[in-house]
């Protein structure tokens, strides 16, 4: 976590309220809502890609892979237990969550977690999956959050965008500028 304190100071930038793929910057996030329902999204720039979470953990290590190189970031959404979850699920849940760390370790990439309460407050949410969709529309209009065979928005595809726009606006020095602004 240090690096990314160190790339806050280094990198001050003011925040803005345009489109997330209006910027620019020069770092590749990979961003993570973990979960079956959950999604992986790069951001790269002015480029923004996203998918549902692949159903293997070879797919996952092979999606992260065609998207990466050592040095980028893997962020992660912090895993919780959830009230009344089950053991097993929480479990398997935890486990899945984890694989993430290991993956980026073998890839040579950056590895940070974020808080979802902590992510969301920055971006203006709350626990609504229906706003995660709405604002990720809005930030990424270029990103089909709506996966092939479906119908209606996959709130993991948005989360994952959310994650990761977090991300670049912390690294950039803007995260507390942009909450700061959204709350006057």
């Amino acid at each position: 976590m240090n690096w990314l304190i160190n790339a806050v100071r280094e990198k001050r930038e003011a925040a803005t309220t345009r489109p997330a793929m209006e910027r620019t910057t020069s770092m590749k996030i990979i961003s993570v809502d973990p979960g079956q329902r959950g999604g992986i999204a790069l951001l790269d720039g002015n480029r923004a890609e996203a998918w549902p979470m692949p159903g293997t953990v070879a797919q996952i290590v092979a999606l992260i892979r065609s998207v990466s190189e050592p040095g980028d970031t893997l962020a992660v959404e912090r895993a919780q237990p959830m009230p009344k979850q089950g053991v097993t699920s929480v479990f398997t849940y935890g486990q899945h969550f984890g694989g993430f760390e290991a993956i980026a370790a073998c890839l040579g990439l950056r590895y940070v977690t974020v808080r979802p309460a902590e992510w969301k407050k920055v971006m203006g949410l709350n626990s609504d999956k229906t706003s995660s969709i709405v604002e990720a529309e809005r930030l990424f209009p270029g990103v089909n959050l709506i996966p092939v065979g479906c119908r209606k928005p996959h709130d993991g595809i948005a989360e994952a965008l959310l994650v990761g726009e977090y991300s670049r606006r912390l690294v950039l020095g803007s995260a507390k500028n942009f909450m700061e602004r959204k709350e006057v």
